[in-house]
């Protein structure tokens, strides 16, 4: 199919709503009419226009399009066609020559006033952006709540400052394929004269393939600048050159989602004074960083998650002595696939000390799956401080070097454990032997699973259970 729409069925269409056409053969959306003009679909809100590597026009002469219901634009993979044209002469000079010159990009949109007066919603390459930028555009998107760009060529940064200045109401940014050395051009809004905020209502930034990024923040960025204290959900993915994810000292009291997948050259993910601000997180995830040896680089303060940590090779502890009360309200860990640890509560250290108040965790679930030298669940004896009493679920599958599931001081903590699977290699002894013997009691466990352990000798040596 060379044309979707003959221009006769094209001029009926005045209900449609939702246009979509993705990966096909089209070069022409609305066939060519004799007598010029404007295009108008008065009630289409959606429209997506994907991997369209013959397309051409949306309908050739047609000088502009008139979507005033339009909310939600989607073009991506077509590359033979511009997006926007900014001044009305080239646009028309493009459709006339349009037959006798097929190299040239075709645009789609004449930018002027109007254009998009609901759009809330584009996705397209950032090309479209950068090229014809101009005033009238940028007017266009000030009611953007959601925009995604991707871009295949060489830049340093991706947004021009003054569009940037005009997304006062974006709420989600999701930006990949590229080469970017940084996301944003934080120069434009210094200064004493400048008062402009960067994304005020961003709430959702995902980044992913970004080949060259370093940083997502510069570390000596203004406060007031920046979106953080409004951001809920921030992923990031194979940025393998990013090194440290945010400066510092900076907050993030609002975010509740933090997502790291396959990058490599992170060697820490946060900093405490950064956890510190984690006064909302419900998930944590991180996986395939290669280079992480620490989720917290140092401090003792407190944060709220739910972690998982998945293939981080060179992890030897997920909890070091100096995050003691940094992640004090945990309620659940999963670690899976870290090849290098050996223990998940890292007690050990010159910060680590006794004290007469004991600190009862929040922890309910502990996940540790495919660990081959994991040893312990904790090295060191926190009896006196720290306590496991909320833990009501424990599953440990593929734990080679571990020959003792709990030792007598966490055991003794245990009264809310309810499930309790245990599945292949080495665990000798659930429970570790104590010096006073007796009856071992788990008062709400409902449901136990033990298999493939040809090591196991004993649930507790000495103890009736």
């Amino acid at each position: 199919m060379e044309c979707l729409f003959p221009a006769s069925m094209a001029r009926t269409l005045t209900e449609l709503e939702s246009l979509e056409v993705i990966d096909c053969g089209v070069e022409v959306i609305v066939e060519k009419e004799e007598v010029e003009g404007r295009l108008v679909f008065p009630k289409l809100t959606s429209s997506a226009l994907g991997v369209l590597q013959k397309l051409k026009w949306i309908s050739p002469g047609a000088h502009n399009l008139k979507w005033p219901e339009l909310k939600e634009l989607k073009v991506w993979g077509c590359d033979q066609v511009s997006i926007f044209a900014s001044k009305f002469s080239r646009f028309q000079e493009t459709s006339q020559q349009y037959l006798l010159e097929s190299s040239i990009q075709h645009p789609f949109f004449l930018a002027e006033e109007g254009t998009f007066p609901k759009l809330e919603a584009l996705k397209l390459d950032l090309h479209d952006l950068t090229t014809q930028c101009d005033q009238f555009l940028i007017e266009s998107f000030c009611n953007l709540k959601f925009l995604e760009v991707q871009c295949n060529h060489d830049t340093s940064a991706i947004f021009p400052s003054n569009l940037l200045k005009r997304l006062q109401n974006l709420e989600k940014l999701v930006v990949s394929y590229n080469s970017w050395q940084e996301i944003f051009q934080y120069e434009e809004f210094i200064g004493p004269r400048k008062h402009a905020r960067l994304l005020p209502r961003l709430k959702e930034l995902i980044v992913s393939k970004a080949q060259m990024l370093t940083h997502l923040w510069k570390e000596d960025i203004q406060e007031s600048l920046a979106f953080h204290k409004v951001l809920e959900i921030l992923v990031v993915s194979e940025c393998h050159k990013l090194k440290s994810l945010v400066p510092s000292l900076i907050c993030f009291p609002n975010l509740t989602d933090l997502e790291i997948l396959g990058c490599n050259g992170l060697i820490n993910l946060i900093t405490c004074p950064t956890a510190k601000s984690l006064v909302q997180l419900r998930k944590m995830s991180v996986s395939s960083c290669k280079g992480i040896t620490e989720i917290v680089a140092k401090g003792d303060d407190q944060a709220k998650v739910n972690m998982g940590v998945e293939s981080c090779a060179n992890l030897n502890s997920i909890f070091l002595f100096k995050m003691f009360k940094v992640f004090q309200s945990l309620e659940l860990v999963n670690v899976v696939r870290c090849g290098s640890l050996k223990q998940v509560f890292d007690l050990q250290g010159p910060s680590f000390q006794e004290t007469s108040v004991v600190t009862v965790t929040q922890l309910k679930h502990l996940y540790l799956d495919h660990l081959p030298k994991l040893m312990h669940i904790s090295n060191k004896d926190p009896r006196d401080i720290w306590s496991f009493q909320n833990l009501c679920d424990v599953r440990v599958v593929g734990c080679e070097s571990m020959e003792c599931l709990f030792p007598t001081f966490m055991v003794k903590t245990l009264t809310e454990l309810e499930s309790l699977v245990v599945i292949g290699y080495g665990i000798e002894v659930i429970v570790e032997k104590e010096e006073a013997e007796g009856r071992l009691v788990f008062p709400k466990l409902t449901s136990v699973a033990l298999r493939a352990l040809q090591k196991l000798k004993w649930i507790s040596p000495g103890h009736i259970i």
